[in-house]
């Protein structure tokens, strides 16, 4: 929660100075992110490491979602937001979904 309460005030304090703002929050909080997660996942030789970047991970990944959801409803009519909304929900789900079943067969592949 307090990742996205931070990130609407700097998109929405920054907005006027850059159109590029909330997409820079959304890039930001996926670089940060990602070798979090790979952190928290793939190491496991110590325990409270994988939990530190965890933490961080969950504080950077939310930061996006308010940021661009907004940048759709700013870019869609009235009548499209809700579908544009439902759709970002709809993919963000499919890829949680299936990215565990990819990185299965991935690591299969290479018989990791």
């Amino acid at each position: 929660m307090v990742s996205g309460i931070v990130a609407g005030i700097i998109a929405d304090k920054n907005e006027k100075n850059s159109l590029l703002t909330k997409s820079w929050i959304c890039m930001a909080g996926s670089i940060v992110a990602l070798p979090m997660i790979a952190l928290a996942t793939l190491q496991t030789s110590y325990f409270n490491l994988s939990m530190v970047c965890f933490s961080i991970f969950t504080f950077f990944a939310a930061a996006f979602s308010g940021s661009a959801i907004t940048m759709l409803q700013n870019v869609s009519t009235k009548e499209e937001q809700g579908v544009a909304t439902s759709l970002y929900f709809t993919c963000i789900t499919i890829a949680q979904s299936f990215g565990p079943l990819v990185c299965g067969f991935i690591e299969n592949y290479f018989k990791a």
